[in-house]
């Protein structure tokens, strides 16, 4: 049979850049998420034509996209509101089905941001006071991120720095808090490919 490869990416507004994914053979669906630009590529197998094919798919949208050509084609998915699962089907002119590959239909969770391994409400190491911006672990996405400033606030004391490196004072405040003492953190946050930016903020307390 005739292999035909599927690279899904995912293009978002705010904060998230583009992540590629190679479908193989698996338990579960991947995730294309309601809000997004979803875009994905099919490379046709060696001696086909792409624009032999035909692309459909069930649940959502599709649009086809100017760098598609007889190499590869290239659309944007956009999934429709109300369902749970979406499926993309790939046909030859002959109409027999060549591939078909199954999404859950997701909404995106918010960036969160971490101290550490800890996101909002959880506890921190005092010896792991590392400042970042992701999603979840089970949200398997890259972003490009970049932390422009942030505030921190601990008691009554305010404190402030940019990057993702807290600055000495922070830190020496944080070893010196009692377990339980609980701080406020503030982010602003910009998405380096498109340079949208905005505010996170989160609490956690001191282990």
């Amino acid at each position: 049979m005739k292999k035909i490869v599927v690279i899904l990416s995912f293009t978002f507004p705010i904060f998230c850049s583009a992540q590629t994914i190679h479908f193989d053979d698996r338990e579960s669906p991947y995730a294309i998420y309601l809000g997004f630009v979803n875009t994905f590529t099919i490379l046709p197998a060696i001696g086909m034509d792409a624009k032999d094919l035909v692309v459909s798919c069930v649940n959502c949208q599709l649009e086809k996209i100017e760098d598609s050509n007889n190499d590869h084609l290239v659309f944007n998915i956009k999934p429709n509101n109300g369902f749970k699962n979406a499926q993309l089907q790939i046909r030859d002119k002959k109409d027999v089905l060549l591939k078909e590959e199954n999404f859950q239909i997701s909404r995106l969770p918010t960036c969160e941001i971490f101290i550490g391994n800890q996101s909002n409400g959880e506890s921190i190491n005092k010896e792991n006071l590392k400042l970042s911006v992701g999603f979840p672990s089970e949200i398997s996405l890259k972003i490009a991120l970049e932390i422009l400033s942030w505030e921190v606030l601990i008691g009554e004391s305010t404190y402030s720095g940019k990057g993702e490196n807290f600055t000495d004072e922070v830190i020496l405040a944080l070893k010196k808090s009692s377990e339980g003492q609980v701080l406020s953190v503030i982010c602003i946050v910009e998405e380096k490919t498109t340079k949208i930016s905005r505010k996170l903020a989160a609490n956690f307390k001191v282990n």
